[in-house]
Parts: structure tokens; sequence; C-alpha cells
């Protein structure tokens, strides 16, 4: 696994799922004085992590020239929760910490969705690891048998 490329694609996800995530809040109507996360928000959510991890997995592979599989997805993945975490203490954590009132944090964390969206992301980059893995071995078994046929 190539460590930087890896922390640097997990970046660009958090950013635009950040964007995504507040079009999202924006979309369903989310009032901002509600101390819950209406499911609407979790769902949307998680298929924005799909989707993004399926994007991105597939980059990842390309562009670092590490051959696909799904342990590579699967830590891919896995960095990409660690570094999504990395932000969250960061930027939403840490200044809760000096507010009187802000949302409950630890309901968010604590709710199921929140956990099958986090199970998502390196179920989503392994599988996808896998799918390419597959498609690059029927492209090589595929050119083989046509140069074959050309000899």
């Amino acid at each position: 696994m190539h460590t930087r490329s890896a922390v640097l694609y997990s970046i660009v996800i958090y950013i635009l799922s950040f964007i995504l995530g507040i079009f999202g809040l924006i979309i369903f109507g989310f009032d901002t004085n509600l101390t819950t996360v209406p499911t609407e928000i979790y769902l949307y959510g998680i298929a924005i992590s799909i989707l993004l991890m399926m994007i991105f997995t597939r980059t990842y592979f390309q562009k670092s020239k590490i051959k696909p599989n799904a342990v590579s997805g699967a830590y891919f993945g896995f960095t990409t929760i660690v570094v999504g975490f990395l932000f969250d203490f960061l930027i939403g954590i840490v200044p809760l910490l000096f507010t009187e009132h802000g949302p409950d944090i630890m309901a968010y964390y604590s709710h199921p969705l929140f956990w099958a969206n986090l199970a998502a992301i390196p179920v989503t980059s392994a599988i996808t690891g896998s799918y390419l893995q597959k498609s690059s071995l029927t492209t090589k078994k595929t050119a083989t048998k046509k140069s074959s046929k050309k000899s």
C-alpha cells in the first residue's frame, strides 16, 4: 500500500463528503436546532460514502500502480476511516469542547447507521479492489488469447 497516496485520497474523500453532506443537509431541510440527526441524513451519507469509495478506490489503484485486490482495497478503506476520524476530531470535536451548547456528538457516533456507514467504507473499497483484480485478469487473458491467435 502506498500510504502517502492513500492518505491524500482520503483527505480528498473527506473534503468531498463534507461538501456533499452540507448539500444533503440543505436538500433534506435539516433543522440545526434538532438534537438528533434524521435517518435520511444517515442514509444519504451512506450512499455518498459508497459512491466516493468506489470512485476513489479505482483512482487509487490506477494512479498508484498497486495491483488491485480486496485486501489492498480494505486497507485503503481503513486508511480513509482513520483520516476521517482525525479530521472529525480536529474540525468537529475540539471546537465543541469549548462551547456550552452544541449538537450531541456522541449521539451521532453511537447511532447504528453511523456504524453501518463506517462498515460500508472498507467493504466497498475491498469489493471494488476485488472487482478490479478480476477485470484486470480477464483483460490479460483476452489479450493473451488475441496475441496467440495472431501467431
